[in-house]
């Protein structure tokens, strides 16, 4: 006989109604047995909640916001990877969930590290955490586990309590290519892919110090020194670990460990080669402990790279209880205090040892009475301030803990000091409050509150006469009150009497004199010509025996109190006479000639002109001008000058007939807007006369000897003379004009890239150079960028801006812009996996984000789907090969991404026949 029970759940529930408000759903469970060639069909209906509560496992790739349940990409160790329990089905009362994680693993006596521990759990705001999380964390077991409660409150939304699952450093040598999270209620396998070791052959090594033998109860102090003795090359992401036996429990440690279950971890970062160090920690023993025991505790060291040597990476130190006297040894050491006159103060000592007797000490001295763990003191008084210690005494030993300091203090505060300035200055006083606060200021001027000057400094800007006072500051502090005082004097500005100008003959005494006034004390110095007259510095300057070399402006700065002064005086001497020499000309037969000289020195001056030594009657002037000449008027000309002192002669020839010159002109480049000047100097017999000519064209009224052209354009530029005409003949000189062109620069493109792009922008500048060029991004100049193109190498996101280049040239500058556009990279919504049963139609569906146009292509088992290029693949009428591992590539403007699920087909219910 043969026995088949079939079980189907119906999925699809019934809801019954009843009288009371609500309503409940039922699933449909039928059993079938079949005994023989009968068949019983039995029915059952059984309640459930109106959604089923579930829970499911997710995380994040590294670089990634998407929540997925697949294995997470990208984690480096020591790295925080988010991870979370998603919640469906509320609300839902008191859940309990546990979540498991490979913490180590053990293998041939070895411990290899996994995931360090699971961290900063939260919640959103539709769950509530009713206990937990709590660690379970046994000895040599592998997996540790988290447990708590939650409640979901939303009927329609989904809730998480999200964690960060450190990697341990050295979980590399995990073996496998993940390392799991799983737990319960059925929230399925979340993996974090396993990294790779860290390029690099450290080769770290460990020792472990500890006592051989210990008592219940005792504290005892390890000490772990780790080095690193590679030939080449350092370690990174390096950790140090050490796990509590049982029959210890942690009390301190050194250099900032944190403590994981039994486990006390130290991050050590990176670990140079040849570099040593150590940490310590202390742990006391269990007063359970039994006499004769031994206790085993283990360290290791681990980094990102494979070490060269790993036999040396762990350490151990077996200890043995024994029953006896434990040494006094100082726990926690007492804290100083500051306290004011007449406040309490209390210090004490946490302290190790057996049947302990204590004495405080003040500044090395037995307080009588002070003999417990704590000594108080109800009211300071200023004689109770000093150094406090406390030695611990018993059977086996002293001990004597550092000494801390008690304070009694007082508000004092830092005297002001007076000051004196000048009219215009800032001043500026100021304290500092001393013993304990906090503190408050305020400060008063001739015994009057200053209005909102509660500081400890008060800052006067441009101070006056009425500035002047004294000036006070109260500061009130915890204990006291106490007011400093100090003096503002504004002094009077420094004004001196003018000096009288002079003047004298050579080898005449002369005298300079001034009074100060104002606030002193006055300084004097005396100045020549603007330079500074050596020894000089009284209020009078005296000067003996002048000659032409005195003459010159004379000045004295009166120094004060605040400021100087400087007036000033010119002394003229004298001068000897001279004269312009004559120039001998040659003219023309019929011109007019006139030789002229110009007398220097000290006048009047008179003159007397002579011909081949003969005097010219009435030829007194400083000119002589000879009409109608022949060639008889050829000769030695001279001028007698008499001055106030002497006379000079000076002499020149006329020859006949002397040709015109003048002086060429220069060519200039300007730029448009500027003002030009040509400009020349005739030579030979005149009267001259000027034309100025642009390009052949007379200039109209342009006929002195300089040309003045104001706001030149282009138009201007040219070829510019001058046509010098005198007695006998004319010249033309000429010289070019070049206006230079504005600057202008191509205009910029703007782009739209990738990220990790090269992206050039590049300008040509036009006009008149040099040229300079400065780039600009957002209106920051891009330090070094003065080149007239610009590449950004491997862009990012926070490459996109408006850039701009700054063209400056000859006469002007220019600035061209362009926007940089840095597409955002494709990424696209996961896939669900799916199970259906045969005939059913399938649709899997994912959404493009990021910069299109994007395109789809779908797969199935590693083979694209002919024409299947859109968003959404639709399977219909499904059958058992339908099933498969679907996939669909997304590419967008800078890159693609592809994301898988799974299509699983139920395979159709059959049953064997019946034997009749």
């Amino acid at each position: 006989m043969r026995t088949t029970e079939v079980t189907q759940q119906d999925f699809s529930p019934s809801t019954i109604q009843s009288n009371a408000p609500g309503s409940v759903q039922f699933s449909l469970l039928m059993k079938m047995k079949i005994v023989g060639g009968c068949a019983a069909l039995v029915v059952l209906w059984f309640a459930r909640d109106a959604q089923a509560f579930s829970a499911q496992l997710q995380g994040q790739s590294f670089g990634s916001t998407n929540w997925q349940s697949v294995n997470l990409m990208g984690w480096k160790e020591l790295d925080f990877a988010p991870c979370r329990t998603l919640f469906t089905g509320g609300p839902a009362t008191n859940q309990t969930i546990v979540v498991t994680f490979d913490h180590t693993q053990t293998a041939g006596g070895n411990v290899t590290p996994g995931i360090e521990n699971l961290y900063y759990f939260t919640n959103s705001s539709n769950v509530t955490i009713t206990s937990g999380p709590t660690l379970s964390a046994p000895l040599g077991v592998d997996q540790w586990s988290y447990t708590f409660t939650v409640t979901l409150t939303s009927a329609t939304n989904a809730g998480f309590v999200q964690f960060y699952a450190r990697l341990a450093a050295g979980c590399h040598n995990f073996s496998g290519s993940s390392l799991h999270l799983g737990g319960t209620p059925a929230l399925s396998t979340l993996q974090i892919a396993k990294p790779g070791p860290a390029p690099g052959s450290p080769d770290l090594g460990i020792t472990k110090m500890g006592p051989a033998t210990a008592n219940p109860g005792e504290v005892i102090t390890y000490v772990l020194s780790y080095t690193n003795q590679a030939t080449a090359g350092g370690a990174t992401g390096v950790q140090l670990s050490d796990t509590l036996p049982s029959a210890l429990t942690f009390v301190s440690c050194s250099a900032g460990c944190s403590v994981v279950g039994p486990t006390i971890i130290w991050d050590l970062g990176s670990v140079a080669r040849g570099v040593t160090g150590s940490v310590t920690y202390q742990a006391q023993v269990i007063n359970s402990a039994i006499n004769g025991s031994t206790f085993q505790n283990s360290a290791f060291i681990a980094e990102a790279e494979n070490d060269v040597n790993p036999a040396d990476n762990r350490a151990s130190v077996v200890t043995t209880v024994t029953f006896g006297c434990i040494p006094p040894s100082i726990v926690t050491a007492p804290a100083g205090a500051t306290n004011c006159a007449g406040a309490p103060v209390s210090l004490s000592v946490s302290a190790n040892g057996t049947a302990l007797a204590y004495q405080w000490r003040k500044n090395t001295a037995p307080i009588p009475g002070a003999t417990n763990a704590t000594y108080s003191v109800s009211s300071l008084a200023v004689t109770d301030g000093g150094t406090y210690d406390v030695v611990l005494t018993n059977l086996c030993g002293t001990a004597t803990s550092a000494g801390t300091t008690v304070v009694v203090t007082s508000t004092t505060a830092d005297a002001l000091i007076s000051q004196t300035n000048c009219p215009g200055d800032s001043v500026s006083f100021s304290t500092t409050a001393h013993g304990v606060g906090p503190f408050s200021y305020q400060w008063v001027k001739d015994g009057v509150l200053l209005s909102g000057q509660t500081n400890s400094s008060l800052a006067l800007s441009g101070i006056t006469n009425g500035s002047t006072g004294v000036y006070s500051v109260q500061v009130n502090g915890a204990c006291n009150s106490i007011t400093n005082f100090a003096n503002l004097t504004v002094n009077t500005p420094t004004t001196a009497d003018a000096l009288l100008s002079q003047t004298n003959c050579p080898g005449d005494a002369v005298s300079f004199n001034t009074t100060a006034h104002g606030t002193g004390p006055f300084s004097y110095q005396w100045a020549k010509d603007g330079s500074p007259l050596s020894g000089q510095i009284n209020s009078t300057l005296t000067l003996s025996g002048i000659s032409g070399g005195s003459t010159g402006v004379y000045s004295v700065q009166v120094s004060g109190a605040c400021n100087s002064v400087t007036n000033f005086a010119t002394l003229t001497v004298n001068t000897p006479t001279t004269a312009d020499a004559l120039f001998s000309q040659t003219n023309c037969p019929g011109g007019t000639v006139s030789f002229s000289a110009a007398a220097h020195g000290t006048g009047p001056f008179s003159y007397q002109w002579v011909k081949d030594g003969s005097p010219l009657s009435s030829q007194t002037n400083s000119t002589l001008t000879l009409s109608g000449i022949t060639s008889g008027s050829a000769g030695l000309y001279s001028v007698q000058i008499i001055g106030a002192c002497n006379s000079v002669t000076n002499f020149a020839t006329l020859t006949v007939n002397t040709p015109t010159t003048a002086d060429a002109l220069l060519s200039q480049t300007n730029c448009p807007g500027d003002t030009v000047s040509f400009s020349t100097t005739a030579h030979g017999t005149g009267p001259f006369s000027y034309q100025w000519i642009k390009d052949s064209l007379a200039l109209s009224g342009k006929t002195d000897s300089s040309l003045t052209l104001i706001g030149i354009t282009s138009g201007s530029a040219g070829l510019y003379s001058v046509q010098v005409s005198g007695a006998c003949n004319s010249v033309t000189n000429f010289a070019n004009l070049t206006v230079n062109t504005p600057t202008t620069a191509d205009a910029l493109l703007s782009q739209t890239n990738c990220p990790g792009d090269t992206v050039s922008f590049s300008t040509t500048a036009h006009g008149t150079g040099p040229f300079s060029y400065q780039w600009v991004r957002d209106g920051s100049p891009l330090s070094g960028k003065t080149d007239s193109s610009l590449t950004l190498i491997s862009i990012s996101s926070g490459s996109a801006g408006l850039y701009s280049v700054q063209v400056s040239g000859a006469c002007n500058s220019v600035t061209n812009f362009a926007n940089l556009t840095v597409n955002t990279p494709t990424t696209a919504d996961a896939l669900t996996s799916q199970t259906n049963c045969p005939g059913d139609t399938v649709l899997f569906s994912t959404t493009a984000h990021g910069t299109g146009p994007f395109s789809y292509q779908w797969v199935k088992d590693g083979s694209p789907l002919s024409g299947k290029t859109d968003s959404t693949l639709t399977l219909s009428s499904i059958s058992s090969g339908s099933a498969g591992l679907y996939s669909v590539q997304v590419s967008g403007a800078c890159n693609s991404v592809t994301n898988f699920a799974n299509l699983t087909v139920n395979t159709p219910t059959t049953a064997d026949a019946l034997i009749s």
